[in-house]
């Protein structure tokens, strides 16, 4: 393999500033020093996605160019040099809006995916909700891979879960859990975040609002000694947005960011909570004294 290339040391000649006239060559597909000036070697049959992929590296490239031509002096004699960096610039312009529009499709379809997707998983949720209704209030949450659901939390690529829609009785209020692997709020990084959170449900206008049942939020301990972290709350009148009668899909969630702290998650510290991959969450739902309007 061999290089060639003519240049005249220590003076500025057309070589230096735009067309290299070196290429390597060889038995396999010919490649030549990009001539935009980014300093890498392509294959002379993938010039176009060379350039249509290193973009930012380019214009630098090209605007380094002309700030030499510029600097030097040498305007009139490199006024064709200035046409063709012109040119390319413009170009990469237009690329760039293209771009840009192709970007900006993509984000809207992905947020249309996403609206589907979240539409689909709340309808998934409510007929699964046909089965999880419960007469004492009482609730448990089955997580099966929580290794990767904390993994997918850390990464910010899928920061909290939800639960399956239950209700207290039938009719009776519709809740889901909702939990951050990776904390939320104080707790993000440190603890396990759990919250409670009231959703829209068929029965709403026959029960009281706003809601004032008391709820204990539970990390079961799969260990013998079966040490359960619990959280117990009553709903206050400042929370009001999270306890009043659903307007949008979800109210406000409500419950502790600092539920279990991940230390002792990791190192079974003050229990086992996840054996064999698997966590269990608790929720029991004070239903005493609860009365609808049809009784």
């Amino acid at each position: 393999m061999a290089l060639y290339r003519s240049q005249t040391p220590f003076s500025l000649s057309r070589s230096d500033i735009c067309l290299p006239t070196y290429a390597y060559l060889s038995w396999d597909t010919p490649r030549t020093l990009c001539p935009l000036g980014c300093n890498q070697m392509i294959d002379l049959n993938s010039v176009k996605h060379h350039y249509q992929t290193n973009v930012g590296e380019h214009l630098v490239a090209l605007q380094d160019q002309l700030d030499t031509i510029m600097a030097h002096g040498l305007v009139g004699r490199f006024a064709k040099d200035i046409e063709w960096i012109g040119r390319k610039i413009n170009n990469y312009g237009d690329i760039s809006k293209v771009e840009q529009d192709k970007i900006r499709k993509s984000s809207s379809k992905l947020a249309n995916l996403d609206k589907k997707f979240n539409a689909l998983e709340n309808f998934s949720s409510r007929i699964l909700s046909l089965e999880t209704n419960t007469a004492d209030g009482t609730f448990v949450w089955k997580i099966t891979g929580f290794s990767r659901y904390r993994r997918d939390a850390v990464s910010g690529s899928r920061p909290h879960l939800l639960s399956l829609i239950f209700t207290t009785r039938r009719p009776g209020y519709h809740l889901r859990l909702k939990l951050f692997p990776n904390g939320e709020g104080t707790g993000k990084g440190t603890h396990l975040s759990l919250f409670l959170v009231i959703v829209k449900g068929e029965y709403n206008a026959l029960l009281p609002w706003p809601f004032e049942q008391t709820v204990r939020l539970m990390i079961m301990d799969l260990g013998r000694e079966r040490k359960h972290v619990i959280y117990p709350f009553r709903p206050l009148t400042e929370q009001i947005g999270s306890f009043k009668r659903p307007v949008d899909d979800m109210n406000v969630p409500c419950g502790c960011p600092t539920i279990l702290s991940l230390v002792n998650l990791e190192d079974n510290i003050r229990g086992q909570f996840v054996v064999q991959d698997e966590m269990y969450i608790k929720v029991v739902v004070n239903v005493t004294g609860l009365k609808v309007r049809s009784e």
